[in-house]
């Protein structure tokens, strides 16, 4: 368990009776204020960019998870278990007119 950093803390009455000193302590911080509520974290303030590089953290440790699964999927299949492009997308569309695009970020 994480231990809470009283420095970053404030409680919902200090958070109503002033929103922006909350706001702008998240971001001068850069780390998020926890928003105590009866002395129990209830909630926690991040400015926009801090929110939006958490997210974008999590969603490139969520792709390389996602590599590293079908990576050790393909090493345990056999030849004889994996489809080719026609079986999957069908004669039209593996056909030479539409060919796949290495760049279209699906391979």
């Amino acid at each position: 368990m994480q231990v809470l950093n009283r420095d970053l803390m404030t409680s919902v009455s200090a958070l109503k009776k002033s929103p922006r000193d909350v706001i702008d302590q998240a971001k001068k911080e850069g780390s998020g204020i926890y928003i105590l509520n009866r002395n129990q974290p209830e909630a926690v303030v991040l400015s926009v960019d801090d929110y939006e590089a958490l997210v974008k953290e999590v969603d490139r440790l969520n792709d390389l998870l996602d590599i590293q699964l079908v990576q050790e999927r393909v090493s345990h299949t056999t030849a004889d278990k994996l489809l080719t492009d026609e079986q999957v997308r069908g004669k039209e569309k593996a056909s030479a007119d539409n060919p796949i695009d290495p760049d279209d970020g699906w391979e």
